[in-house]
């Protein structure tokens, strides 16, 4: 399962799928404190699956791999942020499919007000 497949499960199991296939552009943006960033791999998402992508990123639902650039003569850096995972050279890794770990990475970690263990568990014995 690719990373954009997932965005379309989870967008789908949400029931936003008409919202979804309401997205119009071309390029997928995500947010980094107030400032919206566009991916530099939004060619590589499907067409079909880009508002499900847009969408996910938007609710939170996953996580893009951020990057800072700063040429030698730049005042300030230029922050980038990319859907896919890359290699330390900063190509896109190969492969279609992300390996598993990859995937639960792209997922944002659960809060407190989502996820909490159980700590009253009694044996019954």
């Amino acid at each position: 399962m690719s990373r954009a497949e997932l965005a379309y499960a989870l967008v789908q199991s949400l029931a936003f799928q008409e919202v979804a296939e309401g997205f119009q552009g071309t390029t997928v943006f995500t947010t980094h404190g107030t400032d919206r960033i566009a991916l530099v791999d939004s060619g590589a998402i499907l067409a079909d699956l880009r508002g499900h992508v847009q969408l996910a990123l938007d609710l939170g639902l996953m996580s893009v791999q951020f990057g800072v650039e700063q040429g030698p003569l730049d005042l300030e850096p230029t922050c980038s942020a990319a859907a896919w995972p890359r290699s330390p050279t900063g190509n896109v890794k190969p492969g279609p499919t992300p390996p598993r770990s990859t995937r639960a990475v792209s997922l944002p970690a659960p809060t407190s007000t989502c996820w909490r263990p159980r700590r009253d568990r009694r044996r019954v014995g």
